[in-house]
């Protein structure tokens, strides 16, 4: 019998071919059903690995990449998870991994869209960020407003500005620092701010689909107390209507915005400043008995790429700032129609001097029956072209009859690179362009105009001096009217004339400008009066007819006259019936004077009155002309 030794070890007994019987039979095949090499229990011919102990049919699964209970399945425990950087409990799906147990910094949701940020995930809230908190994109940011506090912290307070057009929502902010951005939408409401830097903003360029709306009921924003400090940015601020006021009892200011530097008008002068800042901002179609637009007392104000447009006001219909400092630029003022008062831009003083600094400024197509019907600076006003947008007045206009501008300012004036209206065209402004009150004068100017006026009489730019003239004695009168005539070629103010009469016992008491089209030799002809004037003697023969500061334009013939009394004087007043005409006067050709026996006392400005016009009839006369 063949010995075979195994030493305990079945396997070698296995692997050398021991598979003798016991009846002497060998059969060279080992019988797998009597192996156990592993020792698990599991015999070879049902263990799928009996090389190792764990492995057996009915084991326990583990997660070791090994079909432990030998069902033909590796690890069937494993499971979906995914990283979550940003620990807000979703993670996200391109992270996938599959393990038998949750990883740390796993979990087994893969729907976050953003997993570098927290407040960005399926359970979060949408909010007007820009950005998809929720991570669906079906949901709109439409109506939704956010705040960010002083500290950084973020939350939705749509439901703050949830008003509608019969009950706007009314929002009292007091939280200094705060910052409020609005999506998309309109929203019915009044905004209280009673703290400082606060900021209400739309997203940069969409102003016209983010809107603030007052329904015809309140004021839109306003901000009432010394120091405190709001802007607004890329909204469109409509409807507001002012109530009344209940510091300045009995009136209403500001119908889209208003702005006070105090809480109280009593006690003397207003403390104050605040502040409002208005960044791409669209003011339309509000109402207040002033400031329609806007208006702010005791506040500085800065107003940059706005359109303000629409708004209606018995004063200051676009923009009405009182005692501060008005900072404008690339801003247009525009089609403000039928205001009884200042139409587009009103600076007012109580006291004080406050002034208007404009870059790239339009005020276009208003119309007011104000004396200066577009805008009005009680102080100085620089005004300057330095962009892409030009600075300009123009198709301004005047609903009343009488002597209009489309601009007043008061003190001083300097202009760089401004255009204004061009005449015979529809930008050209009713009136005159400008009246400059420190000097009482009327001023044109074209495009591109820089020029500058002073705060006091001495008035716009450099008088030209113009010099004509002797009289002949032949033709005495003892009271009435005299004057010369030109023709004018070139626009400029007159700013005043002087007049030589031989008998010194004559005296003028009223000068006159008077004007027509056409004139005809030797007849009676009606002269419409534009300005009237007190006139002094400054030297015995010699008469001044004080400041006139009246534009002459082109096109017409204007008698520069005087009304003369020589009382009980026998002569009477010398008057010139030989002289040379065509004088080239610079901005006119002299073409003769204008007579009238008579009183003059009843004679105003808007006046008509027939005299005798005589070509080549001359006097001794001084003029001061200024083109600007």
């Amino acid at each position: 019998m063949k010995t075979c030794w195994t030493f305990g070890i079945v396997a070698l007994a296995v692997l050398s071919g021991c598979g003798e019987k016991t009846d002497g039979t060998d059969t060279g095949t080992p019988d797998l059903s009597t192996v156990d090499m592993d020792g698990d229990g599991s015999m070879a011919d049902v263990d799928c690995d009996d090389s190792d102990a764990t492995s057996f049919p009915g084991a326990e699964e583990l997660c070791d990449g090994l079909d432990n209970d030998c069902d033909s399945e590796v690890d069937e425990e494993q499971f979906e998870m995914f990283a979550d950087t940003d620990s807000d409990g979703f993670g996200a799906a391109e992270t996938s991994v599959f393990d038998c147990e949750l990883r740390e910094g796993h979990v087994t949701n893969g729907d976050d869209c953003d997993d570098s940020d927290a407040a960005v995930n399926p359970d979060a809230t949408e909010i007007c960020d820009g950005i998809n908190n929720d991570c669906d994109t079906a949901t709109s940011e439409v109506g939704t407003v956010m705040r960010t506090d002083a500290n950084g912290n973020v939350s939705d307070v749509s439901a703050w500005f949830l008003g509608s057009p019969a009950s706007p929502a009314e929002v009292l902010l007091e939280d200094d620092g705060d910052q409020f951005m609005f999506c998309e939408g309109t929203y019915f409401t009044h905004i209280e701010v009673k703290a400082t830097d606060v900021e209400l903003a739309g997203r940069v360029g969409e102003a016209e689909n983010t809107i603030l709306d007052g329904a015809d009921l309140e004021t839109v924003v306003q901000v009432i107390g010394e120091g405190l400090e709001l802007s607004l940015s890329d909204l469109t601020i409509q409807r507001g209507a002012a109530s009344v006021s209940t510091i300045f009892e009995g009136v209403m200011l500001g119908g889209g915005v208003l702005c006070v530097g105090f809480e109280s008008a009593s006690g003397g002068d207003p403390a104050g400043p605040a502040y409002v800042n208005v960044m791409g901002v669209i003011l339309k179609d509000n109402t207040a008995e002033y400031g329609g637009g806007l208006l702010s007392v005791s506040c500085e104000v800065t107003v940059e790429e706005s359109l303000v447009t629409g708004n209606y006001a018995e004063d200051g219909a676009g923009l009405y700032v009182v005692e501060g400092n008005a900072y404008l630029t690339d801003v247009v003022i525009e089609e403000h129609v039928d205001i009884p008062g200042i139409s587009g831009f009103l600076l007012e003083s109580w006291g004080n001097s406050w002034n208007a600094f404009w870059e790239d400024v339009q005020i276009r197509d208003n119309s007011s029956a104000g004396t200066g019907i577009a805008a009005s600076v009680a102080g100085g006003l620089y005004w300057e072209s330095v962009g892409s947008t030009r600075s300009g007045l123009w198709g301004n206009r005047n609903l009343s009859n009488g002597e209009s501008a489309a601009l007043y300012v008061q003190e001083v004036l300097q202009v760089t690179d401004v255009d204004f209206g061009e005449p015979g065209t529809v930008n050209e402004n009713d009136g005159t362009d400008f009246f400059h009150g420190a000097s009482t004068s009327h001023h044109a100017a074209g495009d591109q105009s820089t020029f500058s006026c002073t705060d006091d009489e001495a008035g716009c730019g450099s008088p030209q001096t113009y010099a004509y003239g002797s009289w002949d004695q032949s033709n005495t009168s003892s009271e009435g009217f005299f004057g010369h005539v030109v023709s004018v070629q070139e626009r400029g103010t007159l700013r005043e004339f002087e007049l030589g009469v031989a008998n010194s016992n004559c005296a003028t008491h009223r000068s006159f400008l008077m004007r027509r089209s056409a004139v005809s030799n030797g007849a009676n002809q009606s002269w419409e009066v534009v300005w009237t004037g007190y006139s002094s003697s400054i030297a015995s023969t010699w008469m001044h007819s004080g400041r006139v500061g009246q534009v002459l334009e082109p096109g017409y013939f204007y008698a520069l006259a005087f009304g003369f009394d020589c009382g009980t004087s026998s002569s009477g007043v010398n008057m010139s019936r030989a002289g040379t005409t065509g004088v080239d006067l610079g901005f006119a050709t002299s073409v003769g004077a204008v007579s009238k026996l008579g009183t003059y006392s009843s004679i105003g400005t808007g006046s008509t009155l027939t005299m005798m016009f005589a070509a080549e009839d001359e006097f001794n006369m001084v003029v001061e002309m200024v083109e600007l």
